[in-house]
């Protein structure tokens, strides 16, 4: 996770951190000193990704599953590595460090627009860490033995539209009100009282 993307009141990357059991978050943009991410990296007994849209990426949303499987490593658990901040800080991320840059990447064609109404997506078809990791879930869940089809990881789409509908009233009430939340501040305008 980007240092920025933490400290945003709503960090999707952090909430689904929170629903995934054994996920690790580290914050930073350079991982090379870090000793969590260099134990990652030595981990044989897993066998990596990266979710990221790369020119290279293998597009899952159009195989089968059992063309997703005969895409992935084969005999070893699988660890995917998202990185949560804006495309450009993502990017910036995924080449800065050796090992994420040259970890095969994989991708998906969004089948729904973004349900993070709080903010504003650079171009359709882009879905907050959460939604991603949710869909990502949904395509290689099967594969990997995890029983989509209970649907216990809607729970994290059920938290988070939760969590968006309280913003957006909060918004709407502040706008119909005349009090509107200053985005650098974080005070109302004509009030001393910070948020």
């Amino acid at each position: 996770m980007h240092p920025l993307e933490a400290r945003r009141r709503m960090a999707s990357g952090r909430m689904a951190h929170l629903f995934l059991r054994e996920s690790k978050l580290l914050i930073g943009t350079d991982y090379t000193k870090d000793p969590r991410f260099e134990a990652l990296t030595r981990d044989q007994g897993m066998a990596s990704l990266a979710l990221f849209p790369g020119p290279l990426a293998i597009n899952l949303s159009p195989l089968s599953p059992s063309q997703r499987a005969a895409s992935l490593p084969l005999g070893r658990p699988l660890r995917v590595f998202v990185i949560d901040g804006t495309w450009n800080t993502a990017k910036k991320t995924l080449r800065r460090h050796p090992y994420l840059s040259q970890l095969p990447q994989i991708m998906f064609s969004p089948p729904f627009e973004s349900r993070f109404r709080v903010r504003k997506q650079p171009f359709p078809g882009c879905l907050s860490t959460l939604e991603a990791i949710h869909h990502l879930i949904d395509l290689l869940g099967p594969v990997v033995g995890y029983n989509t089809g209970l649907r216990e990881h809607d729970s994290m789409l059920e938290t988070f539209d939760h969590l968006v509908d309280q913003q957006v009233a909060v918004m709407e009430r502040l706008t119909e009100s005349g009090d509107v939340l200053h985005p650098r501040r974080r005070r109302l305008k004509g009030s001393t009282a910070k948020t």
